[in-house]
């Protein structure tokens, strides 16, 4: 007999209308325990975005409830919602980069949550920050293109910096005892 493990995402019931549009969700349930993966497929318009979105309540559901780690968020605090994004790390469709700013700075502002705007623009980040930021570049193999403006990257080099800015976002210094998420990757490896 195996022993049952808690839920790292619970949905139970999930329901997103739209004012003066179409039911995006209906009756939505979904379990992942930790270590767990799972794959979102559907057509187009079937309400894939719509309910990564509600998973972390960028989204307000219209009814039913989403738990993260037991915390539902469809009833937590400010402070609560906002220290369990800190936790969540999402890539969107559209990368949401600023055009005009390097890949470096783009994946420094990923750690705006934990630090500031101030502190995370390139000439204000500690050294440690700045450390982090080139380990999440080099983690997706771009180190290389640090310097490189946002809008002349290709659009895989793109994806992959919103995907160093995600890894940033989840950063490692500030927590002790946490497993780093940036770390050169090992050599060898492309």
């Amino acid at each position: 007999m195996s022993a049952t493990l808690p839920s790292l995402i619970a949905v139970e019931s999930l329901e997103k209308h739209y004012r003066d549009g179409p039911r995006a969700l209906q009756g939505v349930n979904l379990t992942v325990t930790r270590g767990e993966v799972v794959i979102l497929l559907g057509p187009n318009g079937s309400g894939k975005s719509t309910l990564l979105r509600c998973l972390n309540l960028l989204e307000r559901p219209t009814a039913g409830r989403v738990c993260i780690d037991g915390l539902d968020l469809t009833t937590a605090s400010r402070t609560d919602l906002r220290r369990c994004r800190r936790r969540i790390g999402v890539v969107f469709q559209r990368f949401n980069l600023v055009p005009g700013m390097s890949a470096f700075q783009n994946v420094l502002f990923g750690a705006m949550g934990r630090h500031g705007l101030l502190r995370t623009t390139a000439l204000l980040a500690s050294a440690a920050l700045r450390q982090e930021a080139m380990a999440c570049l080099d983690r997706v193999n771009l180190a290389d293109k640090a310097a490189q403006r946002a809008d002349t990257l290709s659009g895989g080099q793109q994806q992959r910096v919103a995907i160093a800015r995600m890894l940033m976002h989840a950063g490692s210094g500030d927590r002790p005892g946490r497993r780093a998420h940036c770390q050169s990757r090992p050599q060898g490896r492309s």
